[in-house]
């Protein structure tokens, strides 16, 4: 099965969004914490290397 997958992936809340670029092998998401409209809080959150995701399905697996 081939499909063609979204690159960047946006998920909303109410008044934050979180942003994921590569969206099928992410390493990282970009979080947007609106407070109000003067005021924005960003955060990044990081898990792993691209490189290694083959290894990590596998030790998951074992586990």
């Amino acid at each position: 099965m081939r499909a063609k997958l979204p690159k960047r992936g946006v998920i909303s809340g109410t008044k934050d969004y979180v942003e994921i670029s590569n969206y099928p092998r992410a390493t990282e998401a970009h979080i947007t914490y609106i407070a109000s409209a003067h005021e924005e809080k960003y955060e990044t959150l990081s898990a792993g290397k691209s490189s290694e995701a083959l290894e990590y399905e596998v030790h998951d697996m074992e586990h």
